[in-house]
């Protein structure tokens, strides 16, 4: 299940990621307004909405894409889906072309090398389109429309989702929920007797009553 279906969840992000725009680029910064680049962007972005419970990250040069194939990139951010998002949620990983859903980790490579080496988040346009919103070279924090160069070199497609554990939790509460309302709490109490049962009795004690003083006449009568 898809985290930002929700609507709360999705706005509370939208509005912290937004925020950021404006922000120049700076290489291993993650400053709102003073600098970050694209990574540390994203990842203090869910932090902040309190999606990620910690953000850790190495050094490395600007231009560590052009002098090796290490995927930094990829592994600093499997090692946060996998290690520091808040408990009950998973990050998936889709296939490349999988369609996009608002608030999709994107990852690109720009180089001939193949190397992951930028990333930003799917987010709607106005005309049911997506665009990417990125920190970027000479722009910074901005939004980028999601055309056919970067769909070209897209390498990675990652959502945030609900955790299995934690649908089936809901779902067993849901349930628990709607049997709730279909069966009102009196219902589960003990029925007033009703007048029928009341008549049933009396006539029970008479016929008891009756009886005995029948056994007790005859009893008293001489052999």
């Amino acid at each position: 299940m898809h985290y930002f279906d929700n609507e709360a969840a999705w706005e509370a992000f939208r509005a912290e990621a937004e925020s950021w725009l404006g922000t120049p680029y700076r290489h291993l910064q993650r400053c709102k307004g003073r600098g970050a680049d694209c990574t540390l962007f994203v990842g203090q972005a869910l932090l902040d909405a309190g999606l990620l419970t910690r953000l850790e990250y190495d050094y490395y040069p600007r231009d560590w894409h052009e002098h090796t194939r290490d995927e930094y990139v990829l592994e600093a951010s499997h090692r946060h889906m996998r290690d520091y998002l808040r408990p009950g949620l998973e990050m998936a990983s889709l296939p490349v072309g999988t369609p996009l859903l608002r608030g999709d980790w994107l990852a690109f490579s720009t180089t001939e090398r193949r190397v992951t080496n930028h990333c930003g988040l799917a987010w709607p346009c106005a005309d049911g389109g997506f665009q990417m919103l990125h920190a970027i070279n000479d722009r910074g924090v901005s939004f980028t429309p999601l055309g056919n160069w970067w769909l070209r070199r897209m390498t990675r497609h990652f959502r945030i989702v609900i955790a299995e554990a934690e649908v089936a939790a809901w779902a067993s509460i849901l349930s628990f929920i709607k049997y709730s309302m279909k069966r009102p709490a009196w219902a589960a109490l003990p029925r007033r007797p009703t007048r029928s049962f009341y008549r049933s009795r009396r006539s029970a004690s008479r016929s008891s009553c009756w009886s005995r003083r029948c056994k007790r006449g005859f009893s008293s009568v001489p052999a």
